[in-house]
């Protein structure tokens, strides 16, 4: 029967294979945003919630592998009319759980720029003692259907690199600028030596600029997002030994993956002792990132296609990848965790996760 198994998954992989699919990491389909060339980005120059109880600081400095320190903030156009103080409410909440660390996803998103929000965050964190990474321009559009294709690797690293260098310039002199994310995703479906490539010409660029940034990127394993199937840990280990030998990174947090297929918490083991493994071959540091969200079943046609997961199902992810991991970071903060958000069912999970950190 294993023998069976094991044959019929090879195939099924290979099959998997030609097959593109979309980037999961911004589940909001609804985020209409005007698409342009995958290899090209903009390098211009350019300019009431809830109440948040309080938690006590020696939270922030706890050495416990059983809460999240760090959540990404995926922006939409609508984040650049927001005011300083809409910042501050969101970073006392984050603050108030023992967050200490914000990922931007990305300043620009097929051609919208997020600058305004991105200074706010950082004159912000620049107050609060918080760290950020700031993430490059991001264009989905042909990424995962190219990124097997050299020839768009290698100009698609360039475009985004020039871009990185404008970046880093613009928002060195904030001390909470400490890192740069890649958000361009890889699962070990692609060369491990061009995505390598591709990701060390652009941390070449932000660290030719400022030498202490560190370098982060969020990988996943799932062979397609929504199954719990990827590929055998040899792979994955050897996979991601060469691409960061070769890209740069100081740092890899792996997406759990359980947000869109909730079979893959009793795989995911698995994939961080491979993927954990690897890192520490190459001196990387090893992060977790948990997704916090889940499919909305709602027969509602204006309704999101994700919703935020509750804490029952989170709490297993925490403990099963927390042992991994020196540091646990979640996706995403502002639309599934926020008490700010208006959302319910986040206020709900952030009340829920403050009982949890609370009982630790």
């Amino acid at each position: 029967m294993k023998i069976k198994f094991h044959a019929f998954s090879v195939l099924l992989v290979l099959v998997l294979f030609c097959i593109p699919y979309p980037l999961i990491a911004g589940p909001f389909e609804n985020n209409s945003l005007s698409g342009i060339s995958a290899v090209s980005v903009s390098t211009g120059d350019t300019s009431t919630a809830s109440e948040i109880p309080v938690v006590e600081d020696s939270l922030l400095r706890k050495a416990n592998q059983n809460i999240i320190t760090g959540a990404f903030f995926q922006f939409w156009g609508s984040d650049n009319d927001k005011q300083a103080s809409d910042w501050e409410k969101e970073l006392s909440a984050m603050r108030a759980i023992g967050m200490d660390t914000i990922i931007i996803q990305s300043n620009q998103s097929s051609g919208v720029n997020f600058s305004e929000a991105t200074e706010l965050v950082l004159e912000e964190a620049d107050k609060t003692g918080m760290n950020v990474f700031i993430g490059t321009a991001l264009n989905e559009d042909g990424w995962y259907s190219n990124r097997f294709n050299p020839v768009y690797l290698h100009n698609a690293g360039k475009d985004v690199a020039k871009y990185t260098e404008i970046l880093v310039k613009q928002f060195s002199p904030h001390k909470s600028f400490v890192g740069l994310y890649i958000p361009y995703e890889e699962n070990t479906m692609a060369s491990a030596v061009l995505m390598g490539e591709f990701y060390g010409k652009i941390s070449k660029a932000a660290k030719n600029i400022k030498p202490e940034l560190k370098v982060l990127i969020s990988p996943f394993t799932a062979v397609v997002p929504q199954y719990s199937i990827s590929m055998p840990a040899w792979r994955i280990k050897n996979y991601f030994e060469t691409l960061f030998k070769r890209g740069g990174i100081d740092i890899c947090a792996l997406q759990d993956g359980i947000g869109c297929s909730s079979g893959r918490l009793e795989k995911i083991s698995e994939d961080l002792t491979a993927i954990s493994e690897a890192c520490k071959n190459t001196g990387v540091e090893f992060w977790a990132n948990v997704e916090i969200f889940e499919p909305n079943k709602s027969k509602d046609p204006d309704s999101f296609k994700f919703i935020p997961a509750n804490m029952d199902r989170i709490s297993k992810q925490i403990s099963a990848e927390g042992p991994f991991a020196t540091k646990i970071i979640c996706f995403d903060f502002n639309h599934y965790f926020s008490p700010n958000s208006g959302n319910e069912l986040a206020q709900k999970l952030y009340n829920d996760y403050l009982d949890y950190i609370e009982s630790k």
